[in-house]
Formats: structure tokens, sequence, C-alpha cells
């Protein structure tokens, strides 16, 4: 057999593969947890921070109690130095967008202005993760000319289309 790289159009299909054997699937993936436990650990807590499974279900699986997972998940969160894993730049308008829900970095960073804190910008947008909006606040700070140009643009179009309306309702 050939010794294929990864690619993702493999795990699309061993998605669809769980839906119509999902005992073969759970047979390989049982294998692949013995054999790397520690893939395991990284991707029930990556699952817990991008709030795809709770922490009581993650403790369950990991067979810890919420006090380790919240330390385990405060390491993974602080190693994670980079924007790059939960920002993807769009290749027609070099807009910077969440690569979970494709929210535009800017939108979130006008929202932050508004509220403050990253506490209410989970309230706002409860499909990122904290990881996520801290990330989404680095990109920022690194990029604060191009966030504030988006910003700008988007409210002189909000400007010009208020404008817009006053003239047709009068």
């Amino acid at each position: 057999m050939t010794k294929l790289a990864f690619e993702a159009w493999q795990l699309e299909q061993l998605a669809h593969l769980a839906v119509s054997d999902p005992a073969r699937v759970e047979r390989a993936l049982a294998a692949v947890w013995e054999a790397q436990p520690d893939l395991l650990r990284d991707v029930v807590l990556w699952a817990v921070d991008r709030r795809e499974i709770d922490h009581e279900r993650a403790c369950e699986i990991l067979n810890i109690d919420a006090a380790e997972l919240e330390k385990r998940l405060e390491s993974l969160r602080s190693s994670t130095k980079t924007w790059e894993q939960y920002i993807e730049i769009e290749a027609e308008s070099g807009t910077a967008r969440m690569s979970d829900n494709h929210v535009p970095v800017w939108e979130v960073i006008l929202e932050y202005r508004k509220v403050g804190s990253v506490g209410d910008l989970c309230e706002t947008f409860p499909s990122l993760s904290k990881g996520a909006l801290a990330a989404a606040l680095r990109y920022a700070e690194t990029h604060p000319k191009e966030i504030q140009d988006k910003i700008a643009a988007y409210e002189s179009y909000v400007t010009r289309r208020q404008a817009v309306i006053r003239s047709e309702a009068s």
C-alpha cells in the first residue's frame, strides 16, 4: 500500500465514512489514539478551546479533573504565540478573517473597541474561542494600519448608506 501524505480530503472522507460505517472509523481512531495518546490530548484540548466539546466531556475523555483540564488549556493557550492558526488572509481582498467562521478580524476589533473585554467578545462571537479572539487582537496589534483602514472603509460605507436612506425617505 502506498504511504499517503496528509491531505484535507482524507479527513472529509473519514467523516463521510463515519456516517455509513461508524464502527470501522471508531476502530481506526482507537488505534490512532492508542498509538499516539498525546495526539488525542491535543485534539481534545483544541476541541474544547474551539467550543466543539464541553469541559465535562473533555475531562471524561482525558480522565482528568476540571482543574487539570484548565491547567492544560492555559498551557495550550499560552504556548500559542502566533495568530496564524486562527486567521487566514483572503486572497482576493487581502482581508484577514477568522479561520473558523470567516468573520473579518476588523469586525472583531470594532466590537472590541465597543465592549472593551475579551469576555464580552465571547458573548458577541460565541463561535470563536478565547484563543481565537486573542489571536485577532494580536493580529490587529501587528497590523494596525490595515485594521484601521478596513474599519474606516466600513464606517464610510455606513455613513454613505445612511445618507442614501435619508434622501430616499424625504
